[in-house]
């Protein structure tokens, strides 16, 4: 029935029943069914929004679940699920929120209830508001003041998916002293914050305000992965993942001034 795709809708109302089987095997497989159902999901919306009001708190969770895969095509849950987002369980609060990233303008009118979570005690709590910010876009622009500190949160994943989210707004929405924040963090202790930030001051076209900065992660003694970000940040032309460590450090590592180098005024990567 995975497989079958849209073809499959005939046996929505049965699959629907699957969310509530004993097996998390069984009950994945009939997320997966309804998510490629797509559109053809919608009518039995109502029968899923039915599980997350139940008892049985595996159910529930996988009744979110499968209303976050089908997305836009469960628009009419985004109410019932927003009631789920102050639930007593960690588990539900961040399943809710994921769910009502992936229902887009649909969730809008909750953006705020989504935002508020971002103060959890919880890590996970706060990085799925951050990714469920950032799949509302737009929706996200006034919550932007309380996305900022999280790049100063304790934990790093949490710090790298501000750092992307903000990034997500479009540099028109950010002021400097964000974006200089975001700068702040090419120095992080963690390899992903560094290059969630090269990334990010190269999406929002600032990475020329920061050119010396980015050159000082040009180092022998950098992570790879770095190096390439760094490269391909300051517009270095043909870098792709092949390019090997000894390449990179032979290139662009050698202990001298980085003065004679002439970037290219147009990004490629």
């Amino acid at each position: 029935l995975v497989r079958l795709g849209a073809q499959a809708a005939p046996f929505a109302g049965r699959i629907v029943k699957l969310l509530e089987h004993p097996n998390e095997g069984v009950q994945e497989c009939a997320v997966e069914c309804l998510a490629r159902m797509e559109s053809h999901a919608a009518p039995v919306t109502g029968a899923i929004v039915r599980i997350i009001e139940s008892q049985d708190q595996a159910a529930r969770l996988c009744a979110v679940r499968a209303l976050g895969a089908m997305g836009e095509h469960a628009s009419s849950s985004a109410g019932q699920l927003a009631q789920l987002l102050e639930h007593e369980d960690k588990g539900v609060r961040t399943a809710v929120a994921s769910a009502l990233g992936n229902l887009g303008d649909h969730a809008a009118p909750h953006a705020g209830m989504v935002a508020s979570m971002l103060t959890s005690d919880r890590s996970q709590v706060r990085r799925a508001a951050l990714k469920a910010l950032g799949r509302l876009k737009a929706h996200a622009i006034p919550f932007i003041s309380e996305i900022v500190p999280l790049m100063e949160d304790g934990d790093h994943a949490t710090r790298w998916t501000a750092i992307k989210v903000l990034a997500r707004m479009g540099s028109g929405h950010l002021d400097q002293d964000t974006v200089n924040a975001i700068a702040s963090h090419l120095h992080d202790g963690r390899v992903e914050v560094r290059i969630a930030a090269l990334e990010s001051l190269a999406d929002l076209g600032v990475a020329d305000q920061f050119v010396s900065q980015i050159l000082e992660q040009l180092s022998p003694h950098e992570n790879p992965q770095v190096l390439l970000s760094a490269m391909r940040s300051l517009s270095f032309p043909s870098v792709s993942e092949s390019d090997s460590r000894e390449f990179m450090v032979t290139q662009l590592c050698e202990p001298v001034s980085y003065t004679h180098l002439t970037l290219p005024t147009k990004r490629i990567v």
